[in-house]
């Protein structure tokens, strides 16, 4: 019962570019999976991580294990997307099915056993790109599942009588989407839940958004002896007239369930009506600017608020090395000026004082009072 508030919300999350154009439609970024349901509430359980290896380059490969396992005769060139992501968002990257590769700004990243990747940096070290291998039904990896004891005894009766009779994993799965397709309603705004959220979404109120009906799908396929769990991230985006970039926003945050129906590989199953799955939009110049407010937001928040420790250590690196720079041309400097053994050389020593006075100073300036504020109060 999260969703609903969050997707009020036309706030900036995440702003996505293609160097080819080519998005994949209608871009699906995997955030997290969730495979315990516990008392109307969904969390993630005995994950077990390990640290992602960067190379020389920043280019972190992703081990065969957590790569798409499903084959895929329509897999396409690998392509890449750039992702900037707000301070508002959790802790996890976004991104594509089928990643293969990742190169982010520095920040330590982790991989759970069912392929989340998480930033273990601040909030605010989240520039990166990811390479992926776009696939049409796509996949998630490891074997992740929620357990049957976690399935509500009313929905696993409801499933069991949905499926009843059905001899494969794929005619369960067919039954429980078109039961899904009939006679429930998305809507945003939800009631409160008359005890369990789902139990009451599916036997009371038939009307919730993209979480309740990811849910109850989920455990009722759990229920009817499938794998599943669920998923979270984005769908679609807003494309402006002038520009490739994507916003993401907090409406086109989504749920959905990844499945096994062969008992090895997981696939994506997405049961929420049509006029709830967020899409690729384009807005026109005008909403632009009525929404200059939300652009506002997200650059102050990236570049003031969360000016992070890392882009702190960048900075001091960038002084570090431009001091470096002028070490080196003031040694230059004195060699020529014992050539000449003249004036010249005090003057080139004035210049070169007044430009490292400048670059320092300039370097001094780009952390304003109220970001140094910021930084104490945080630490």
């Amino acid at each position: 019962e999260t969703f609903s508030s969050t997707k009020h919300s036309d706030r900036i999350l995440l702003r996505v570019q293609t160097p080819e154009g080519e998005l994949p439609d209608p871009l699906r970024l995997r955030e997290a999976t969730f495979n315990r349901y516990l008392r109307g509430h969904w969390i993630r359980e005995g994950m077990v991580s390990s640290r992602l290896r960067e190379s020389a380059d920043g280019r972190i490969e992703i081990p065969p294990q957590f790569s798409t396992a499903v084959p895929a005769p329509q897999r396409r060139p690998e392509r890449r997307i750039s992702v900037e992501t707000s301070s508002f968002t959790p802790g996890f990257l976004f991104v594509p099915y089928g990643t293969t590769a990742i190169t982010s700004s520095g920040a330590p990243l982790s991989i759970a056993s069912d392929a989340t990747i998480a930033w273990s940096g601040a909030p605010s070290d989240r520039r990166y790109s990811a390479e992926y291998a776009f696939q049409v039904d796509g996949a998630g990896p490891g074997r992740t599942s929620v357990p049957l004891h976690d399935v509500p005894p009313e929905v696993a009766v409801l499933a069991r009588r949905i499926t009843a009779g059905a001899a494969t994993p794929e005619e369960k799965a067919r039954r429980l989407l078109a039961y899904l397709g009939r006679g429930f309603t998305y809507r945003i705004d939800v009631p409160q839940a008359v005890g369990d959220p789902v139990v009451d979404f599916l036997t009371r109120t038939r009307a919730g958004h993209c979480e309740y009906f990811a849910s109850a799908l989920a455990l009722m396929m759990r229920a009817a002896g499938i794998p599943a769990r669920l998923a979270t991230g984005s769908l679609g985006g807003e494309m402006g007239p002038l520009t490739a970039e994507i916003l993401v926003r907090g409406d086109n945050l989504h749920a959905w369930v990844e499945a096994s129906l062969d008992g090895e590989s997981f696939r994506v199953f997405d049961p929420t009506p049509p006029e709830g799955r967020p899409r690729i939009v384009s807005v026109s110049l005008w909403r632009r600017i009525a929404e200059l407010g939300n652009e506002i937001e997200f650059f102050y928040d990236r570049n003031i608020l969360g000016f992070s420790t890392l882009e702190q250590v960048q900075l001091v690196e960038a002084a570090r090395e431009a001091a470096g720079r002028l070490e080196r041309a003031g040694a230059r400097a004195g060699e020529i000026a014992r050539t000449w053994r003249g004036p010249a050389a005090g003057v080139a020593g004035l210049v070169l004082a007044a430009a490292a006075a400048a670059l320092l100073g300039k370097r001094r300036r780009r952390i304003p009072p109220a970001t140094r504020a910021y930084l104490r109060v945080r630490r």
